[in-house]
């Protein structure tokens, strides 16, 4: 379901909506996960995803780990429902099974840690093999929604509706779980502190300077610029 919100925080408005040109997490990054499926899950996607026509999904299981040096490898389900909504999991939730997902041995070095002792280091007492069926989970939960539009940008305008700040590839209807709220204040409470620290900054020269009140002229802390943090 796609969401719109619209936030009130300290005297401006975080506009919260669709983002219309996300990025593709299987085309445009290096997400270092293989789906080798039967099926396209979309149109024009056959160069990212590694297509076989056999039809037993166990013999293909055995196929790969025999050919393919990995570390963890979990199935791959799929169906679409209404209005292209698609549903694409690890767990069986979903009507079919098109294939499978895995992570090889040269890709987890290349990507993640570049050795074992790296990586028992980085995490005492996690095997490599949970650490990577959790990025392949992590992975298809960012592609289902990429694939169902729930990619969001936020705006900030001040309180005269000016634009100050926005940005989008923000993946996720949980915006708390996503960070683009906290992110936002985050914006806002930067550029009022240093609108503050300007403000000081004329007040200390007017006293300097021994500037009568009536003449001091000094920044709206109020208000927000236009920035690019």
């Amino acid at each position: 379901m796609i969401m719109k919100e619209s936030i009130q925080y300290r005297g401006y408005t975080i506009k919260i909506e669709q983002d219309d040109f996300p990025m593709n997490p299987r085309k445009d990054w290096d997400h270092g996960t293989t789906i080798y499926s039967r099926s396209k899950l979309i149109e024009n996607e056959s160069d990212y995803l590694f297509s076989y026509d056999g039809p037993d999904m166990l013999e293909s299981k055995k196929e790969l780990l025999f050919n393919v040096p990995m570390y963890a490898i979990l199935p791959l389900y799929c169906a679409e429902g209404r209005h292209n909504i698609h549903s694409i999991s690890t767990e069986f939730e979903v009507s079919r099974q098109i294939g499978w997902i895995y992570i090889t041995q040269d890709d987890f070095h290349k990507m993640f840690y570049s050795s074992i002792t790296e990586f028992q280091q980085a995490h005492p007492g996690k095997s490599i093999g949970d650490y990577c069926r959790d990025i392949l989970k992590s992975s298809i939960e960012v592609y289902e929604q990429y694939l169902n539009g729930e990619v969001y940008h936020y705006m900030i305008e001040d309180s005269n509706g000016v634009h100050v700040d926005s940005c989008g590839g923000w993946y996720g209807d949980d915006f708390d779980k996503s960070g683009i709220i906290k992110e936002a204040e985050a914006v806002i409470d930067h550029q009022i502190k240093r609108n503050l620290q300007q403000r000081y900054k004329h007040l200390k020269k007017y006293i300097k300077g021994k500037v009568s009140f009536i003449y001091r002229n000094l920044p709206d802390i109020n208000h927000l610029s236009k920035i690019n943090v």
